[in-house]
């Protein structure tokens, strides 16, 4: 055989290569898309979620555009009973900064977890009953060297809702 006959093969062989890859990377692309692009619903859903913390990941990624790095303090997970019913939830926590983050909250339930909802709070908050006995979580938010504020959230109608913000004086920390 002479080699300029093979020419003619080896090009369509390199051509049909890169449109393959061409292909398989619009597939990929499509498929990380399809994987990021959740809905991230404020309040319960009550689906079953099999993997809490990587659904959680697609939810940061659908509002940030990208997916949470890990070590920078963007992704933490922790259980802690929000509600005072003695069963601590599931809490992902994802967000950038130190002042509140985005806490998806999880049931444990048959299969996986259910999804009760966001929490936008500081992840060092506590959790007691009101004067009428209904579980409040509070936390101080702080949005400047003397810009301190006392905030209250409770789990109502299947969504996280502050209840109430107090500022506190700056000289009432000493």
């Amino acid at each position: 055989m002479h080699p300029t006959t093979r020419q003619p093969q080896a090009r369509r062989h390199g051509v049909v290569v890169i449109v393959c890859a061409v292909f398989c990377m619009m597939a990929a692309s499509v498929d990380a898309q399809s994987q990021q692009a959740i809905e991230c619903p404020r309040q319960a859903t009550l689906e079953v979620i099999v993997n809490p913390a990587s659904w959680s990941d697609r939810c940061f990624a659908s509002v940030n555009d990208r997916m949470p790095l890990r070590g920078h303090g963007e992704t933490d997970s922790a259980t802690r009973d929000v509600d005072l019913d003695a069963v601590d939830e599931r809490l992902e926590i994802r967000g950038v900064g130190n002042a509140i983050k985005q806490i998806y909250v999880f049931r444990p339930a048959a299969g996986g977890y259910l999804y009760l909802g966001t929490l936008d709070a500081h992840p060092s908050f506590t959790v007691a009953p009101d004067a009428d006995g209904a579980p409040t979580i509070s936390y101080l938010y702080r949005a400047g060297i003397e810009d301190l504020s006392l905030k209250r959230i409770q789990y109502r109608g299947g969504r996280f809702v502050e209840v109430s913000s107090e500022k506190v004086r700056h000289d009432a920390q000493r």
